[in-house]
C-alpha cells in the first residue's frame, strides 16, 4: 500500500490587501472563566479557556496564492512559532502575513526565522500592543495513549479546537532527522503550525503532517498525524534566535 505524508498547510487561489499593521480590535486576553476540573468542564475545555488567547490563525500571500495554519505566541513582546511551510514558498518568506486571534483581533507580521529542513518558522507580530499571551512550552516525555489537544485552523475556517491521543511519543521519518510525535486526532489541511497540548496545558508538539494514501486504489488512511517536539523548536532558537530563547528557557517544563 502506497502512502505518503503530506503538509498540512491550506492552499487556495486567493487575492488580498492588507488593512495596515497592529491590531483592529483590542490584544485578545484568555476567557475569564473559573474552571473547576471535573465539574461540568472536559480536557478540551480547559486548555482551551487557558491558551485560545495565545493561538493564531495565519493567512499569508505569495503571490496569488494563499496559504493558511497556525501558530502560538511564544513570547510576551510577539513572537510566534509556526511550520515553515505555512509561511515559505521556494525559500522565499511570505508576504502580507495576517494572525488572527479568537476575539477577532487581527496583527499583520513578518518571518523572522526559517528552517525548511525542520519545518520551523519564527514570526514577529506588528503590533502597538505592548503585551500578548505566550503558551508555556514543555518537553516533559510524553506515554502511549497519553490524552492530548490540537488547537489549529483547519481548512482556514478559524481556530478550532480538537482531541488527540499520542499514538507513540517517537516516531521516525525518512525525510527528517529527528523523531516526531505520532498522534491520532482527525487533523486537516489547515493545522499546521497549530499546538499540541498536553493535559496540563502545555505545548509538547507543533502540528505539521499527516499521512495520506498516494493512490484511490489504496487503503484509506484515518488519523495518522505528526508534530514536531517542542525540544526540537527549542534547540532551533538556540540556534538561529538566542534572545528568544533566553527569555523562554528557564519556563520550559521539563518534568
Amino acid at each position: 500500500m502506497k502512502k505518503r505524508i503530506i503538509a498540512l498547510s491550506f492552499v487556495v487561489i486567493l487575492c488580498v490587501s492588507l488593512v495596515g499593521c497592529g491590531f483592529l480590535l483590542p490584544a485578545p486576553k484568555a476567557p475569564e472563566i473559573n474552571i473547576e476540573p471535573g465539574v461540568g468542564y472536559d480536557l478540551g475545555e480547559i486548555v482551551a479557556t487557558k491558551n485560545i488567547a495565545s493561538m493564531v490563525a495565519i493567512t499569508a500571500t505569495v503571490g496569488s496564492r494563499q496559504s493558511s495554519g497556525a501558530g502560538f505566541v511564544i513570547t510576551e513582546d510577539g513572537y510566534v512559532a509556526t511550520n515553515a511551510h505555512v509561511v515559505i514558498d521556494n525559500a522565499i518568506p511570505a508576504k502580507n502575513i495576517i494572525c488572527n486571534f479568537y476575539n477577532g483581533a487581527q496583527c499583520a507580521a513578518k518571518v523572522e526565522a526559517y528552517d525548511n529542513a525542520l519545518d520551523l518558522a519564527i514570526l514577529k507580530l506588528v503590533s502597538v500592543n505592548p503585551k500578548f499571551s505566550p503558551v508555556t512550552l514543555s518537553t516533559k516525555p510524553l506515554n502511549f495513549g497519553e490524552s492530548a489537544i490540537v488547537i489549529g485552523n483547519p481548512m482556514g475556517v478559524g481556530l478550532s479546537v480538537g482531541f488527540a491521543l499520542v499514538a507513540s511519543p517517537k516516531t521516525p521519518l525518512e525525510d527528517a532527522d529527528f523523531d516526531f510525535i505520532q498522534i491520532d486526532s482527525n487533523i486537516n489541511h489547515g493545522n499546521s503550525g497549530g499546538a499540541l497540548f498536553d493535559k496540563n496545558s502545555n505545548v509538547v508538539g507543533i502540528v505539521s503532517r499527516r499521512l495520506e494514501k498516494e493512490t484511490d486504489k489504496d487503503a484509506e488512511v484515518i488519523g495518522i498525524g505528526f508534530a514536531i517536539p517542542t525540544q526540537i523548536l527549542l534547540d532551533f532558537l538556540k540556534k538561529e534566535r538566542p534572545s528568544i530563547y533566553n527569555v523562554i528557557k528557564d519556563k520550559v517544563v521539563t518534568k
